[in-house]
């Protein structure tokens, strides 16, 4: 179906975004105790007189020597399974 066409799209440009944000960003900021949290998702704009919606994907705490906390399901509950 066409709705399923665009969620697949929207899909596949989040992961590019996740690949372009691995490059630009790092965490070469700060003393050693920084952090960076990175929070990703999908922005739905819907017509009026619905509200626009943000469907996030990801939320994990980098630390300097490359680990990450993954912090989704503590933030937003059980990840919702991809069709």
């Amino acid at each position: 179906t066409e709705c399923a066409k665009q969620a697949s799209l929207a899909r596949f440009m989040h992961r590019i975004g996740e690949e372009l944000l691995d490059k630009c960003v790092g965490t070469n900021f700060g003393s050693e105790e920084s952090t960076l949290i990175v929070m990703t998702g999908i922005q739905i704009n819907m017509p009026r007189p619905f509200d626009d919606y943000f469907f996030p994907i990801d939320f994990y705490i980098q630390r300097k020597d490359g680990s990450r906390e993954d912090v989704f399901e503590e933030a937003f509950g059980p990840r919702r399974a991809e069709r």
